[in-house]
């Protein structure tokens, strides 16, 4: 009966043993899981970070690009309007030159008569 008192207490403590050994068992794949689920957390939080700063310096890229396309258009635009106001001066100079040419040449010895009607209108105007 003893005998049989100690196998029973033995049994008891290798249940015991069993129960504690599955207890740290289960701790432990507890303690894995969380870990693992921290470092997923942790993860798609530096992922996050990243797209945030990817998507900040795109952005500024994008600004940085429109800026510079307006720029050249405000530039491609101030280069036709001079080129436009110099060509109007050009039409104005040219336009006195003849106007000195028709005064001149009116007048002038040797201007036949046919050169005096073909210009006389404008000879009136510049006058």
């Amino acid at each position: 009966e003893r005998a049989a008192d100690l196998r029973d207490i033995e049994l008891k403590r290798e249940e015991v043993e069993r129960d504690r050994l599955a207890g740290v068992l289960a701790k432990q794949r507890t303690r894995d899981q969380l870990s693992g689920i921290e470092h997923q957390v942790q993860a798609q939080k530096q992922q996050q970070e990243q797209e945030q700063r990817d998507a900040r310096l795109e952005s500024q890229k994008e600004r940085k690009q429109h800026k510079l396309a307006q720029s050249l258009h405000k530039k491609e635009v101030a280069e036709r309007k001079a080129a436009a106001q110099e060509h109007q001066r050009l039409i104005k100079e040219q336009m006195s030159l003849e106007k000195t040419h028709i005064r001149l040449g009116a007048g002038q010895y040797g201007v036949s008569e046919h050169e005096k009607l073909f210009n006389a209108s404008k000879i009136k105007a510049a006058i």
